[in-house]
Parts: structure tokens; sequence; C-alpha cells
């Protein structure tokens, strides 16, 4: 090789200058010249192995573990992101009045010694009763040990656990609440009227599925006019504030665009500038698909919201021979809609 070529490789991470001057001490007799190019006489023979063949390292000293823990997807819960939240009472309290009060009076014709004609209230106290649930989250010396050896905080993770399900369980009640007790959610409280129907679409069928951009915009018109016949005159138009509620099912359909590439989305939005659209999966029921519309709030009262007594209570670390037990608590007074009225629904998109 030359020094040109030597060179050449040198410049690509190729380097010989230990080789070549080994090569040039092993040959530097000249009576050896003609066996410089002979590497044969590298190849000694090899005696027989008094041990295993090697099969390399085991495998556990190359392996590692990621750092980064990645947890389950779950249902979401979107109960208290679309409806809001409050906090009323504590983990004490078992049942909670709500005041309603409805003006009464009637008027007469006037004359100076008259006393006809009377006003009044009529209030009600509407009960409520709370619900109070717990888990355990459990774990011992020895696994958190053994996780640990992993990088896993064993013990966090069965905190964060325990918070799941107590958020899991608050966020059905919001929905559905829990049969017998005055304890209800936003589909089945007390005074909600029945859903109506869809159209039936020119493909077939109600379902938004088969249905064109236009008729799944006047779905949306006809929930509209209903909501706006139970109020009953109260002042309610496209400029209110309002909130669609459908399943992560029905909302890709509003994404259904025209000839004139005008979307079923954007021909809603244009119509009901105030409204926001919420997904949640609990509207996908076992009788069909549910669209619910209510009113933001009616005279500055929100008309629907999830009540708790407390979200998340920690109780003490019961500590056994080698483990422990932590027990988590909370309460819930599922939803509370105070204007049934403001509420329409719709079965079968």
């Amino acid at each position: 090789m030359t020094p040109q070529e030597i060179a050449l490789l040198a410049r690509r991470g190729i380097a010989f200058d230990g080789a070549i001057a080994a090569r040039a001490h092993m040959f530097e007799n000249e009576q050896v010249e003609a066996f410089r190019g002979d590497y044969n006489l590298a190849l000694d023979a090899q005696p027989g192995l008094v041990t295993t063949a090697s099969a390399g390292v085991p495998w556990w000293m190359t392996n590692v573990v990621d750092p980064e823990v990645t947890r389950v997807i779950i249902q979401p819960t979107r109960s208290e992101a679309i409806y809001g939240e409050q906090q009323k009472g504590n983990w004490l309290t078992t049942s909670m009045q709500f005041p309603v009060v409805e003006s009464t009076g009637n008027v007469s014709a006037y004359g100076d010694f008259s006393e006809d004609g009377s006003t009044g209230v009529n209030a009600n106290l509407v009960p409520r009763e709370s619900f109070h649930f717990q888990t355990f989250g459990v774990w011992g010396e020895k696994m958190i040990e053994q996780y640990g050896l992993a990088n896993l905080d064993y013990a966090a993770e069965v905190n964060i656990a325990t918070g799941v399900a107590l958020n899991r369980f608050r966020n059905t009640v919001n929905f559905v609440g829990i049969a017998g007790m005055q304890l209800y959610g936003v589909l089945n409280a007390p005074g909600l009227s029945a859903s109506i129907l869809p159209a039936t679409k020119t493909a077939g069928g109600t379902t938004w599925a088969v249905a064109t951009p236009e008729e799944i915009h006047n779905d949306v018109v006809k929930l509209f006019t209903r909501l706006q016949s139970q109020m009953v005159g109260y002042e309610l138009d496209e400029d209110a504030q309002l909130c669609l509620v459908m399943s992560h099912n029905v909302k890709p359909q509003m994404g259904r665009a025209n000839s004139f590439n005008v979307k079923a989305l954007a021909s809603v939005k244009e119509t009901y500038k105030n409204m926001r659209i919420e997904t949640a999966p609990e509207m996908a029921t076992t009788g069909g698909e549910l669209l619910q519309l209510f009113i933001e709030a009616v005279d500055g009262q929100k008309t629907i919201y999830t009540a708790f007594t407390e979200k998340n209570r920690s109780h003490a670390v019961v500590v056994g021979a080698s483990s422990y037990r932590q027990k988590k608590s909370a309460g819930t007074w599922g939803a509370i809609v105070r204007r049934p009225v403001a509420v329409a629904t719709m079965l079968g998109v």
C-alpha cells in the first residue's frame, strides 16, 4: 500500500499505522522479504477449549428500563369539565335542601276602599342526598423494593390509581346518579323532558352516519326549537350561551361537507355563534346516540353543575407487619339540574 493510499484512508477514519509498523518489524530482515505479504503466518493453531464456548454476557447485563412510565389510557371523565363543579358541605354532610321559590299573585281593579289582590311566594326545599364512597391502596415493603429496582415508584402509582378510581366513580354518578337515592345525574334528573327523535334522513334511518351536512344542521335546529318551546317565551335566540353535548362517535360526523365544501360543524357554529360543543362517552347510550342541548345560565344562574362533598380524603396509613394500607374516600351529590326546562335532548342520532 502506497503512502498516498494510507493517507487517503486515514482521512476517512481508517488507520493502518500500528499494523504497518508491526508488519515492518516482523519482516525487517531482508532475507524474508518474500514473506511480507503472507498473512497466514499469523494464523497459529488454536488448542482445544477447556471452558464452554462463550455466548456473550448475560442478557440482563445489557437490559435497561425506560424511566418514563406509560399509563394505560382509560375512558375520559368529562362531566366536571362540561357542566362545572361546586363543593357542597363536607364529608360529614349527608343531605341538603335546595330552595326553589316561585312568585305567586293576583291583581284586581283599583278602588280606594278595595282590599282585593295579593302576592306571595311558593317556596319549596328540594332534598338531595350525598353518597360517600371509598377505596384502599395497598403495598408491601418487598414489593416497593422490587419495583424500585426497575426505577418504578410503586407506592406513588398506587396513590394515582386510587385517585383515578374515585374520579371515575364520581363521574359516572354525575351522569346517571344512584338508584334508590335522591341523587341524580344529568341524564335522569327529575323534571327533564322526554327526548325527541331526529328527522328521517334521505338515505334512510335517523343516524348522522348516513346524514348530509344539511340534515345534521337541521337536527340541531330541531333540538334548539324544542328547547325554545320549553322555555315558554323566555328570550332565547341564536346568540344565547348554549352547550351541545354528544358522544365521541357522533362528533366526527359534523366534519361532513356538502358539494360547496361547507361542513356541518361550520354551519352549526355560524347559526349558533355562542354554542360550545362538548363530547362525553356517556352520550353513547344503550338506546342510541344522545344529543343534549342546554342553556349555560338563566338569569345569572347555571342551569346544571356537578357537586361533591370532598373529592379525595386521605386517611391514615395503616402499617402492617411488612405492608401498608391507606383508605381514600370521597362524596358526591351527582348533578344539580336547577332548571330542567332549560335542557333538551334528542335520541337516535
